[in-house]
């Protein structure tokens, strides 16, 4: 029980971290710095390492988290062809946004292209975190 409650939590708390933050930074951040007229890339230099570090562990607790409870899960009895499913869909889905929120917080030549389309990437990332949150939320209701 205890176990259930501490993955659970370890699952949702990262992706509520990662799923606002891409949200604050597309709909307050980048809209801020151009309305100001500031370069990007230098404010960029500013907030990147540390939002480049909370990126990695909300990735790497989803993951993990993610994958544990799903072997836990399919271990009951009720569970159907269905779950397994939308974990796949919910899990390539997760991957994509992985990809988005790393090379968006990334210091390559395709993050800072990414970033100057950052109008559409952040939305775009957004958006894929809300549809795995009602997927995931679709799944708990699933198993109950």
């Amino acid at each position: 029980m205890a176990l259930d409650l501490i993955l659970r939590w370890g699952h949702i708390l990262p992706a509520i971290i990662l799923g606002g933050g891409l949200v604050m930074l597309g709909l307050l951040w980048l809209p801020a710095i151009t309305r100001r007229g500031d370069d990007l890339e230098k404010a960029f230099e500013i907030w990147s390492p540390a939002w480049s570090r909370v990126v990695g562990a909300c990735t790497l607790l989803l993951l993990g988290t993610g994958i544990v409870n799903f072997l836990r899960k399919i271990r009951e009895p009720s569970i159907d062809g269905s779950y397994h499913m939308i974990f796949g869909i919910k899990f390539l889905l997760g991957l994509a946004l992985f990809f988005l929120a790393a090379i968006l917080a990334g210091r390559t030549g395709l993050a800072r292209r990414m970033r100057a389309k950052g109008k559409f990437w952040f939305p775009v990332a957004a958006l894929l975190a809300l549809v795995l949150a009602v997927i995931g939320g679709w799944m708990r209701y699933m198993t109950m």
